[in-house]
């Protein structure tokens, strides 16, 4: 699905006119600085906020309204926060009450996955930060949506329940055709591992890297990454008093990927 854009608040254009095509059964990644658009382009693919000029299209045909009005209904975005969605007080009405698409059994054999299946009568309080976002991960998941926009699915997980989710996020894509996975990420270890197509904000354009062209995080996407990324952040000081060259630390940081696990 290709949608084209433009837009710009007051007079400040925001993005140039541009183009994301996301892959139909493939994991899409977006990243962005703070402040470069992210939330208002997946915001926009999801139909809850309008751009100036924004148009989809399916095998060279823009959708009409019929087809829009099909494809919102059936996208799930989930926020970075995931006390920002939960509605009910337990995990057991949050999944039954909000979803047809799932039977009881079927879903505490997937909880029982991420060590939460026990968890369906409790108060939602007594979770953890990362077992709510795991929890409303899997809901949207069971919904099985047409469009699933996730944001920073695996901040604050271990590598293991990372692992696990994008595993899951795979089978899901296999098993219903013709749907759309956007994954909004600053995590380079599950990026490099999994992603498949890669968009990146940059200079009010989008720069789109495609798995088979680009394996792994090359030195060529790291260029891109590399003035706005938080992790470099912390250590750009300390490149300067060793006079460490751009290229070269990116040098090291590609070869560190490749021993670290």
């Amino acid at each position: 699905m290709k949608i084209n854009f433009s837009h710009k608040i007051n007079d400040e254009v925001l993005f140039e006119q541009t183009e994301i095509s996301l892959k139909a059964n493939k994991i899409n990644f977006l990243l962005g600085p703070n402040g470069s658009g992210k939330s208002t382009i997946a915001f926009s693919i999801a139909q809850l906020k309008k751009m100036n000029n924004i148009s989809f299209s399916e095998e060279g045909k823009i959708l009409n309204k019929k087809k829009l009005k099909y494809f919102k209904k059936n996208t799930r975005i989930i926020f970075q926060n995931p006390n920002q969605q939960i509605l009910h007080q337990t995990l057991e009405n949050e999944l039954f009450l909000e979803n047809k698409n799932v039977t009881k059994k079927e879903a505490i054999n997937v909880l029982r996955e991420f060590g939460i299946a026990d968890k369906l009568q409790k108060n939602i309080s007594e979770l953890s930060y990362g077992q709510k976002k795991i929890f409303l991960i899997l809901e949207a998941i069971f919904s099985k949506p047409k469009l699933l926009i996730l944001d920073e699915p695996t901040a604050n997980l271990d590598w293991k329940t990372k692992n696990n989710i994008i595993i899951l996020l795979q089978k899901y894509l296999k098993t219903n055709p013709n749907s759309y996975l956007l994954i909004i990420s600053h995590d380079l270890e599950i990026i490099n591992e999994y992603y498949e197509c890669l968009f990146i904000i940059k200079d009010k354009k989008i720069f789109t890297y495609d798995k088979k062209d680009y394996p792994e995080l090359t030195k060529e996407i790291m260029y891109d990454l590399y003035d706005w990324l938080p992790l470099y952040g912390k250590i750009i000081e300390e490149m300067k008093k060793i006079s460490l060259e751009k290229q070269d630390f990116i040098d090291i940081f590609l070869e560190n990927k490749k021993n670290e696990r």
